[in-house]
């Protein structure tokens, strides 16, 4: 599929806030270090520990020079990335982690329900819930991604110390049923499509509709300060506590 129109999805799963691509940013905590690589449709992240740097999503299909392009601007060469983590198997997200893990000899994490999925190269559904769903679902008929065989399968939940990082990766179906966050317990957390917008508002796309609120209120239980989107920059936990608490 041509860049414009997987742009144009990242658009509709998003919202119309992310007309204008988001740069690169950086963000340092007392446990970590997060930099957002922008790729214009969407974002990947860099979180760098104490000993060690996990790579969230890498993108489409060729994304990987300019991932670890500003990885080495960020200081991180590519064989300092020891894991990567595809928040779910949908080419946006997923797409790039091949050619990634081929450069970086990093090992790659995939929640259980998605293993068998990413190692034929085939993307997660899409289930359209709302108009803007039902046009992504049309345009973006096809699916295939690069096939990865997953060397780390998550089963529910990861803990990233063996990674070098003072968190955890945590099942969050609802988007896919392969979903999953990096969490940084009081910080952020990096959540892919479980949350879009600026408003921090549902995705438009979601296979397992009746888990979204769930797998949210799952990460917001670790309290982190800030959300970080695959679509999107970061948005502020309390802002989406309140929407999942409702009026």
């Amino acid at each position: 599929m041509a860049v414009w129109v997987s742009a144009l999805l990242a658009l509709m799963i998003g919202g119309r806030a992310l007309a204008a691509p988001l740069a690169d940013e950086r963000v340092a905590s007392p446990a970590v270090e997060v930099t957002r690589v922008g790729l214009g449709y969407g974002s990947a992240y860099l979180v760098r520990g104490d000993a060690g740097v996990v790579l969230v999503d890498a993108g489409l299909r060729g994304s990987a020079g300019r991932i670890l392009r500003t990885a080495r601007r960020a200081g991180i060469e590519p064989e300092d990335i020891d894991l990567i983590v595809a928040t779910h198997v949908h080419k946006d997200h997923a797409g790039g982690v091949a050619e990634v893990a081929r450069r970086t000899g990093a090992q790659v994490a995939v929640q259980a329900d998605g293993e068998a999925l990413f190692a034929q190269g085939l993307g997660a559904p899409v289930i359209p819930q709302t108009p803007w769903g039902h046009l992504v679902a049309l345009v973006g008929r096809n699916h295939r991604l690069p096939a990865v065989q997953a060397t780390v399968v998550v089963e529910e939940q990861l803990d990233l110390a063996p990674w070098g990082i003072s968190g955890l990766v945590l099942a969050t179906p609802g988007h896919t049923a392969c979903s999953q966050s990096l969490v940084v317990p009081g910080q952020f957390a990096v959540v892919g499509d479980l949350v879009v917008g600026p408003r921090g508002g549902a995705p438009n796309l979601q296979q397992l509709p009746d888990q979204v609120v769930p797998s949210i209120r799952a990460v917001l239980e670790h309290e982190p300060a800030e959300l970080w989107l695959g679509h999107g920059g970061r948005v502020p936990a309390d802002r989406v506590s309140r929407w999942v608490r409702g009026p």
